[in-house]
């Protein structure tokens, strides 16, 4: 799943202004190239599969002049902690600190039996010190369904950040998902409104893209 893919005609839409943003489950950072044509000068990359770390370090050399990149090896979530991350090693897109469900299995049987588990460290965002937070004004989030759990451990955060991208669920694909509504009634009370939605695949995952409501 990409945070931005079509989303890109949302800064323009929106009339975005991002200083810098957080990507939480960056994957290999293949939105490198739109966050850099939209003038991103801050890019933070949380990832922490160990398989991932030299594909997102191929980015900082040839983008070092137009913005800051770095690159975290760890997971976000609500509590400083050691966990056991699911590793899918044929499709490591679909990794997760969740346990894959039954529906999940159900859409991607040639997975089953590929998952392993890498002892990941992981951070509350708002304790995290490797970062200057105040740099930050957009949040996106590839976490499958780990989601709700990293905006829990990033409250004093969100309220330095305008924007955000989130991939988004309306079953458990895995055990424990955070589903759209349960983003919906966090993010809500805290000033976003979700103003677009995109289902993609069998319909049961997709992307969105909050903003703080009084930008509208």
């Amino acid at each position: 799943m990409s945070c931005l893919g079509d989303a890109v005609s949302y800064f323009s839409k929106y009339n975005m202004k991002v200083n810098g943003i957080i990507h939480v489950g960056a994957w290999h950072g293949d939105e490198i190239v739109d966050y850099i044509s939209n003038g991103i000068k801050h890019i933070a990359w949380f990832e922490p599969q160990a398989r991932c770390q030299e594909p997102l370090l191929k980015w900082q050399e040839p983008y070092a002049d137009k913005a800051n990149i770095t690159i975290h090896p760890v997971a976000l979530g609500n509590s400083n902690t050691e966990m056991e991350m699911n590793i899918c090693n044929q499709f490591d897109m679909t990794s997760s600190l969740l346990e894959p469900s039954d529906i999940f299995y159900g859409e991607h049987p040639e997975l089953k039996d590929k998952f392993t588990k890498e002892t990941v460290e992981v951070y509350r965002l708002d304790e995290y010190d490797d970062i200057n937070h105040v740099d930050y004004n957009c949040l996106a989030m590839d976490t499958q369904g780990y989601e709700l759990e990293v905006l829990k451990g990033a409250t004093d955060t969100l309220e330095l950040i305008d924007y955000i991208f989130t991939e988004i669920s309306n079953t458990e694909l895995y055990k424990g998902t955070a589903l759209i509504e349960d983003l919906d009634e966090f993010l809500t009370p805290r000033g976003f409104k979700r103003v677009e939605t995109n289902w993609q695949g069998t319909g049961t995952w997709g992307d969105a893209f909050y903003i703080r409501e009084k930008l509208l």
